[in-house]
């Protein structure tokens, strides 16, 4: 009997996967929370795989923005985990990450800052400092402590993943770009705009030269260098980087694009009326998916 079920277990979580790739998480919640039933009876409440099957479901949940669901399943999850002492499983960390991503959503940075932290301590405890997920963990906290207004500590942390990612996939790497602009989004949010403007030039550079480049990223680049250069002062430098951003976004989304239009109107505004925006001080709020670089 109890063989028979952890064989109906397997099953289930199979089609699970199987659905993932063909329907989205959505397919996976029902043969998932059926896989989970049966290990919650045969196996009970604080089996390893019941921790995995709860984590399985809960980040499935937070992919679908689901989050009253997801957090009981990722917070079960990493209890289980806890009572048999294998709270620092990498499992844990996407856990953590998840929570993060999720309080991040509620503006609840305290929490998200702790979850975060916690990511980080695993990473580094099980993938060690050169790698990509511990790169992935600093930028996560990177946001998070901007969004919270620690600046100092932000910077900190996006120059630690700047360094991983340059050590890992070389100055010219797209992903390094990547990096190079981050740092540049929290300095503009810190008010040093002298900084963000030479370290997102240094990424629009690496855009310049690099083969199969996301526009999306380009155009993202252009807006902050824009709002550098406005925050400082400098409002011609500042509407050729938005006319940059809109003339790259136009060309891969069309005209009808809501960054389009949010930037163009921006520049609008700024040729039409430009002393109102003599004295004007912009952040950028941008909450980038933690799981992907």
């Amino acid at each position: 009997m109890f063989n028979a079920r952890m064989q109906q277990l397997n099953t289930y979580e199979n089609l699970a996967t199987q659905a993932w790739e063909t329907q989205g998480y959505d397919g996976g919640l029902q043969p998932l929370h059926k896989a989970l039933a049966i290990a919650r009876t045969h196996l009970g409440n604080n089996h390893l795989r019941t921790a995995a099957l709860c984590g399985k479901l809960g980040l499935s949940y937070q992919a679908l923005n689901r989050h009253k669901e997801a957090v009981p399943l990722l917070k079960e999850s990493l209890e289980i985990l806890r009572v048999n002492q294998a709270d620092g499983d990498p499992l844990a960390g996407y856990l953590c990450t998840a929570l993060g991503s999720i309080y991040t959503d509620k503006r609840d940075y305290k929490q998200a800052e702790a979850y975060l932290r916690k990511t980080l301590r695993i990473r580094l405890a099980t993938e060690g400092k050169w790698h990509i997920e511990t790169a992935r963990a600093y930028t996560a906290l990177g946001f998070v402590l901007s969004s919270k207004g620690d600046g100092n500590d932000a910077t900190d942390m996006m120059k630690q993943a700047l360094h991983i990612r340059r050590k890992l996939f070389g100055e010219t790497h797209a992903i390094t770009a990547k990096s190079y602009h981050n740092l540049g989004l929290t300095y503009v949010n810190t008010g040093n705009n002298h900084e963000a403007i030479c370290y997102i030039q240094k990424a629009l550079s690496i855009y310049a030269n690099g083969q199969d480049i996301d526009a999306t990223q380009v155009s993202l680049c252009y807006m902050t260098l824009g709002t550098a250069y406005l925050n400082d002062g400098n409002r011609y430098q500042a509407m050729q980087a938005m006319k940059a951003c809109i003339k790259v976004n136009t060309s891969q989304f069309g005209p009808t694009d809501s960054m389009t239009q949010g930037v163009q109107g921006l520049l609008d505004s700024l040729q039409n009326q430009p002393e109102t925006h003599k004295s004007m001080k912009m952040k950028i709020n941008r909450k980038p998916n933690f799981f992907e670089d």
